[in-house]
């Protein structure tokens, strides 16, 4: 809810998407230099909300009444502006003498093809789509940008005049959602408001036609210059969003273990235990138990010797 400070008797807040709670406002580094509204302002204060495209909003105000603001001969008027458009205002009638004002704006009202009917629109934030254009409208979309992403309200001393027939709009507001992009440059603008399609509603009756007071100059203005997150996120109002955590490189695979890096006594209770596997698997090739064994039987049998003489005769007699 943003407050002016020295003037607490009026509240203004943005809710998003039918909330019951007004968004969260932030202190506006760079406030708007230019209203879109006649006159200056005796109060005035700035707040940056976040938008999101296609969300609905509505504005919300509550004003405890002062005796110089609303009895017999003057009223209370608030104003509200969309992206420099004007789109309604409400009255705070001498009825309303000592008590509090709690009021919200949340539709812009236009002209139906049906007798009798009206069209009730939401307002909702859209993204602006970036053209090329010529000179001719560079000019126009100049105008456009002064107060593009800014909601403006201003509350207004006023007296009234008189009664008159109410007759809804029938001309397009002013298009700021295509954008020439020579008229964007250096400007961080990427949301602008629009409306929902509507539903189609009795038309109202007539209307209050007031008279501003006090030359033009208005008791309170307030702005909020809505933007994305990405952009508040720039601007330092947010904090940015934490990067995501990288995974640890994983580790190498430990070389293969091999003997050669064993004590002996390991090798050989390794090669002990895997025979003790083995053994009942160990299979007997035919034939190499019968070699072997033949290999290793001791013949017991006498054998005879035969002598060499020296010149290399083989003797041989029994003898």
């Amino acid at each position: 809810m943003a407050v002016i400070d020295g003037l607490p008797e009026i509240e203004v807040s943005i809710r998003i998407n039918g909330s019951e709670d007004a968004c969260i406002e932030y202190d506006d580094p760079d406030p708007p230099e230019v209203s879109a509204a006649v006159g200056s302002a005796t109060h005035a204060t700035s707040k940056v909300i976040e938008s999101q495209i296609d969300a609905t909003f509505s504005i919300h105000y509550k004003i405890q009444n002062r005796p110089d603001w609303v009895n017999d001969d003057d009223v209370l008027a608030v104003y509200l502006f969309l992206d420099g458009n004007p789109i309604t205002g409400h009255v705070g009638k001498p009825a309303m003498i000592n008590e509090t004002i709690v009021s919200a704006i949340d539709c812009f009202w236009r002209q139906s093809t049906t007798p009798g009917k009206e069209i009730r629109k939401q307002f909702k934030f859209t993204p602006v789509r970036i053209v090329e254009s010529g000179n001719e409208r560079f000019v126009a979309d100049q105008s456009i940008t002064k107060h593009l992403g800014v909601i403006e309200v201003d509350v207004y001393r006023a007296k009234v005049q008189n009664i008159v027939a109410w007759v809804p709009t029938s001309t397009d507001l002013k298009n700021s959602r295509e954008i020439s992009e020579t008229a964007l440059k250096g400007r961080s603008l990427s949301h602008s408001t629009s409306f929902t399609e509507g539903a189609e509603t009795d038309a109202r009756t007539g209307r209050v036609s007031l008279n501003i007071r006090d030359g033009a100059m208005c008791v309170a203005r307030f702005f909020f210059r809505y933007k994305p997150k990405t952009s508040l996120q720039i601007d330092g109002l947010i904090p940015r969003d934490p990067s995501p955590e990288h995974s640890p490189e994983p580790s190498p695979p430990s070389p293969p273990q091999t003997v050669a890096n064993l004590p002996l006594a390991d090798i050989m209770r390794l090669a002990q235990e895997r025979l003790e596997q083995l053994g009942p698997q160990v299979k007997t090739e035919p034939g190499i138990s019968a070699k072997r064994e033949a290999d290793e039987e001791t013949d017991s049998r006498p054998r005879k010797i035969y002598k060499v003489d020296a010149d290399g005769t083989i003797d041989l007699s029994d003898d």
